[in-house]
Formats: C-alpha cells, structure tokens, sequence
C-alpha cells in the first residue's frame, strides 16, 4: 500500500497506525485537535477536547496492557518512568461494582493506573518515531473521498479554532489512501446526507416531525368548524366522513 489515512488520533487511531506500519509505505493521521504531547517532560499531559472522558480515572488491565505490549514492546515500562502506577488487582485496589465491594485477594493481575493523557502522549512518541507517520491535527474531517465506487481517500480542512492562523473558509484538501496526498476535488464529492435521518434500521430517510405518514390523509377543518376523518372501514366511500353530520 503506498498511503494509508487514519482518522483519529485517540488509542484505537494510534494502535491502527502501528499495526499499517509495517504495511503501507506512508501513513497520515488527521485529527481534530492540537495535539499537546508535553507530558511527562515539561509537565503533565493535558486532556483535550475531543475525548470528553479523558479527565475520567482510567486503568489498563491485563489484557490490555499485552494487547499494547505487542504492538508497542517495553511499553508499561515506559508509562511507568511517565509517572504511571503499577497495582494488584484486588489486593492493592478496592472495586466497588453497583454498590458492592469485590471481595479482597491475590489474582496475580497487574494493572497499569494512568490518566488517559498520559496514556495517549505515550503512544503518540511511540508513533511519532515510526518514519513513515505523519499527523495532520487541527484539522476537520469532511467526508470520504468516491472514486469508482470505492473509498480512496478523505477530505480534510483546518479548524478555525485549531491551530493559530488557521484562515476562516480554507479550502479543503485531499488525503488520498493508496496514492500521493493533494489538494483538489479528484474523486466523487462528497454528498449531502438526507435533511431527515431516521433511527428506523435500513430506511432511507424519515418524515419531518408532524408530517403525515406517506399515503396517509392530514385531517381537515371543514368550514363550520367540525372536523373530517377517513372514514371507517365498513363504508365502501372515498370521501371524507364529516363528524358533524355523520353523513360522507
């Protein structure tokens, strides 16, 4: 693979941009936000705005603390020179699930306690030294890019309240997977989604609150004031039923 586009700088985007490492000649990935990666030099990591749960207490366990270690060998060393804390679970931390306390014991499984932070500029260093990653943050996700019916690529643009000089109105450009990234419309623009979403599974859109239902008729005011309905069932007519008169 000659370029592959990552969209997200969180753990799941930075653990897919090590496992494309070894399989794309150059990898971008686009983020939102200004990524700070201070921690554990100049001063604790702060969280940012797209991970809303980021000031959350946070812990890797066992399995996830291998899963890591694969993909980033000598890893919970290096969270722990960071300033990570290594416990028993069980034995040296106390769980309370739904009001009840787990009972007390050696399981003989370590978790990592590390602020999501610190858990994130870790990574970041670690992905950052791959030479064949760079990040493009501060900047919005448009949409994917359509050529001949496939996903080749997504367009991006600066935030305006991203990085310092970030011009209103920017033109968009192109990060293009499989190919050399520019700017310019290649590929089928993106389309506007439907002015209705529906939470119903597979429609393709949904009325407007209010609306009537396709098919159906809106009940009208006749001019007296009254009311008129479709009629029941057991009348073969078409016509509106008056509910003052009681006559189609």
């Amino acid at each position: 693979m000659e370029h592959a586009v990552v969209l997200g700088a969180g753990v799941s985007g930075l653990c897919a941009a090590r496992g494309l490492a070894g399989h794309a000649r150059r990898i971008t990935i686009v983020e939102r936000d200004v990524l700070d990666d201070s921690g554990g030099h100049r001063g604790p990591a702060l969280p940012r705005r797209g991970v809303p749960q980021g000031r959350h207490v946070h812990a890797l366990l066992g399995t996830g603390s291998m899963a890591l270690e694969r993909l980033f060998p000598g890893l919970a060393e290096e969270l722990v020179r960071a300033g990570a804390v290594r416990s028993q679970l069980l034995s040296q931390a106390r769980y309370v699930l739904g009001g009840a306390p787990l009972a007390r014991g050696e399981t003989g499984v370590v978790a990592l306690q590390a602020t999501r932070p610190l858990l994130e500029s870790v990574l970041r260093r670690r992905v950052r030294a791959l030479d064949n990653v760079d990040f493009l943050d501060g900047h919005d996700v448009l949409g994917p890019v359509f050529q001949n019916g496939r996903v080749t690529g997504a367009r991006v643009q600066p935030r305006t309240d991203g990085p310092a000089g970030a011009p209103d109105g920017a033109e968009p450009g192109t990060e293009r997977a499989g190919q050399e990234s520019g700017t310019g419309g290649a590929g089928e623009p993106v389309r506007s989604p439907p002015r209705w979403s529906s939470t119903r599974p597979g429609a393709r859109g949904a009325r407007p609150p209010g609306s009537p239902r396709p098919g159906s008729r809106r009940p009208r005011r006749s001019g007296r004031g009254s009311t008129s309905a479709t009629p029941p069932a057991s009348c073969g007519c078409r016509r509106a039923l008056s509910t003052a008169t009681g006559r189609c």
